[in-house]
């Protein structure tokens, strides 16, 4: 963070102004071969990544922008070009070096997650069936991948460390961010796969059996409990019971000997759009997301903050890094607040009619990504400071404009996933 950060006040946009700057910045991530992560060219940004591009992907869809959608194509080829020889989708390629990436200390399982939604989602907004025709076995490839990455054949994929958006950050195993994402991909690979003449009966039972599993295991019901879809009896009966009846959230995660309990927003956002959540749970994710931003700002990533004082925690997230440690107090994930996510949020909070709120966080949007705006245009920084509010990371990310347009486009009454 440079010292002109420290010193930058917001100062309020109109959210038609914040809008078009968005648009405008996403034609500046977009290159030949896709929507670049950043434009800043700075360690592994300036490249095609799939969880950045399908996401920057969906909100180009959205748009209705012509050049942008086409954009969001060529970033779905290059991926689908960049395949592995086991199916699964690179983190991301580097065009100009010709280098492509499934990873650094671990595969990313969300790669390949984010690259079938975004793929349905393509053609389903703009009816592509060429595009669709053209690519028959690159999604097939990708679902037998994450299929194999189960390990198990229950249902549930297992996540390596650093194997998620979250890459930084210490946690694997089951981890409910992207369980949620296969249920996704599940549903609209059955939809790919009806469109295209062929049976999906296996997968859309599979995506009704993983909901029955994620409603079982990662929040707990008194009287609700659905015997046959607890994952492991054992950690259940010996781990979960104490949760019962006490959660103001979704689990985060657990492995084979261990529950974690920290707010994870993306994962309960999700469970928002996606249907997971029923009214009372929705209302205790709004009130906790109400409580830890306090008069409102942005929504952090993670919650409660690791600091030195938790020995443990502090020790496997320093441990934890690509380039350098980034998840100070209050940064990146640990605690930092991030304008894509609040992108998401803002579509959970006009689901429920809380159109004002919605409001007031997409202005939130518009003041924060037009911090330390210069020459060149508006930050559009990575994420802000959890407690300062000043940017922070990278400037320049195509996924913090996304968030502004997901928001807008809630408003609008407009849905991420189609």
């Amino acid at each position: 963070m440079n010292k002109k950060t420290k010193t930058i006040k917001a100062e309020e946009v109109s959210i038609e102004e914040a809008y078009k700057k968005s648009v405008d910045f996403l034609r500046d991530c977009s290159t030949e071969n896709g929507f670049v992560a950043s434009v800043t060219d700075i360690e592994n940004y300036r490249r095609v990544w799939a969880r950045d591009g399908c996401v920057t992907g969906l909100a180009a869809l959205l748009s209705g922008k012509e050049d942008l959608i086409k954009t969001f194509k060529k970033t779905l080829i290059t991926l689908g070009n960049n395949q592995g020889r086991q199916g699964q989708i690179p983190s991301n390629v580097d065009t100009r070096r010709k280098k492509v990436s499934y990873g650094m200390t671990a595969g990313r399982v969300d790669s390949s997650l984010w690259y079938v939604i975004g793929f349905a989602q393509y053609i389903k907004h703009t009816g592509d069936k060429q595009f669709l025709n053209e690519n028959p076995d690159i999604l097939n490839r990708t679902m037998n991948i994450l299929e194999a990455w189960e390990y198990n054949q229950k249902d549930f994929i297992f996540v390596p460390d650093s194997g998620d958006w979250a890459d930084e950050s210490s946690r694997h195993g089951y981890i409910l961010y992207d369980q949620l994402l296969y249920f996704q991909a599940l549903l609209d690979y059955s939809y790919i796969l009806k469109e295209t003449g062929k049976k999906n009966d296996f997968w859309k039972e599979k995506s009704r059996r993983l909901k029955r599993k994620v409603l079982t295991n990662f929040w707990m019901k008194e009287g609700e409990i659905d015997k046959e879809s607890i994952y492991h009896p054992e950690i259940f009966d010996k781990s979960y019971m104490k949760y019962i009846g006490k959660q103001k959230f979704w689990l985060e995660n657990f492995h084979h000997h261990t529950l974690y309990n920290r707010f994870d927003a993306f994962a309960n956002i999700l469970t928002i759009l996606l249907d997971f959540s029923d009214n009372e749970q929705a209302k205790k994710i709004f009130d906790y997301i109400s409580e830890i931003v306090g008069a409102g700002y942005l929504v952090p990533a993670f919650f409660p903050v690791i600091s030195p004082e938790f020995e443990e925690e502090w020790k496997q997230l320093q441990g934890n890094y690509s380039f350098h440690f980034k998840n100070l107090p209050y940064h990146s994930h640990n605690g930092g607040l991030w304008t894509m996510l609040t992108g998401f949020y803002i579509e959970a909070l006009v689901k429920y009619g809380k159109t004002e709120l919605a409001e007031e966080y997409l202005k939130n949007i518009g003041m924060a990504n037009s911090m330390d705006k210069d020459e060149n245009g508006w930050g559009f920084y990575e994420y802000h400071h959890g407690l300062r509010r000043v940017p922070g990371g990278t400037r320049g990310l195509a996924w913090s404009a996304a968030g502004g347009i997901l928001g807008y486009k809630a408003l609008k009454g407009k849905k991420i996933f189609k």
